[in-house]
């Protein structure tokens, strides 16, 4: 990225933060550093980056530093070389956890996270149980599915079928263009579009997304089945530290079984839903969430 400038980009606008960047195991990893005060860390799903977190940013930064990383090979992160990088949820978390060290977050911390952020941020808090403070979960898991539930139609057929996966999430970009229409209710503006697609407009800048999904374990020969399995066996844990479950009900995915199984795990969260917000909650309710999580952030991590 060398000297990184977001003014050239269409949605420098609605993200209007000064770029950061730092090694992790000699990768260069964007991040959005804002505001000072007890550290927030925010972890995006795919197919997003630390856009995603833009409201939030600017709801929690003048009494927070709030720290959004995007994910290798993900939005302003550098691609790794074909080959080079495994692209599991283990590497994940592992770059996160040389993240947190490289950029000097002051722990305790909270941790914000969505989508596969979940898993991420969840595996922090169990494996540096003084690093984590407290947790905001947005239609996310870090368990199997529930009741036997599984994937949904689109990530199946794409999940089933690398071929097929390859064409519609690499070459077409399917993955990225359809969650524009399909991971929030009300439609997205031009300009959030464009934040959202503007990373990935080059099949080459594609390649986590792609693995991502490919990442999801289904069996238990699957890269990052033993993972999850950990995960899923130690959720429990967290009862240690607050955590609140802001849930968007209108989520395909994600939906009210998945809030309903973190509660069974974790009686003692707190819990915030919105009837009318799908899977980017951010997107449709920014404000009431983003008032809703300030006020948690005040009570658990002042």
């Amino acid at each position: 990225m060398g000297n990184l400038s977001i003014c050239r980009y269409p949605f420098a606008e609605a993200f209007p933060f000064a770029p950061h960047e730092v090694d992790v195991s000699g990768l260069r990893c964007h991040y959005v550093d804002e505001g000072d005060g007890p550290a927030v860390l925010m972890l995006h799903g795919n197919p997003t980056w630390s856009f995603f977190y833009r409201s939030l940013v600017r709801e929690l930064s003048p009494s927070f530093r709030t720290v959004v990383p995007d994910h290798i090979g993900c939005g302003l992160s550098e691609r790794p070389a074909t080959g080079t990088y495994p692209f599991t949820l283990e590497r994940r978390i592992e770059d996160m956890e040389r993240f947190v060290e490289s950029v000097g977050l002051k722990r305790p911390m909270t941790v914000i996270a969505h989508d596969w952020g979940g898993a991420i941020g969840v595996a922090l808090a169990l494996r540096h149980p003084d690093w984590v403070r407290g947790m905001v979960l947005m239609n996310t898991a870090a368990f199997f599915p529930p009741k036997n539930k599984g994937l949904p139609f689109r990530l199946s057929i794409v999940r089933s079928h690398p071929k097929l996966a390859r064409l519609l999430v690499l070459k077409l970009n399917a993955f990225v263009i359809s969650a524009l229409f399909l991971g929030a209710v009300q439609p997205l503006s031009i300009q959030a579009m464009n934040g959202y697609t503007a990373p990935y407009r080059k099949l080459r800048n594609r390649e986590a997304v792609y693995r991502f999904v490919m990442d999801i374990p289904v069996c238990p020969e699957d890269p990052s089945w033993p993972m999850l399995a950990w995960l899923d066996g130690r959720i429990g844990e967290l009862a240690r530290i607050p955590v609140l479950l802001a849930w968007g009900l209108r989520d395909a995915v994600f939906d009210r079984d998945y809030l309903l199984e973190w509660k069974r795990r974790l009686p003692h969260s707190e819990t915030a839903v919105y009837p009318d917000a799908g899977h980017y909650l951010l997107e449709d309710e920014p404000q009431q969430a983003g008032k809703t999580i300030r006020k948690f952030l005040k009570r658990t991590a002042t």
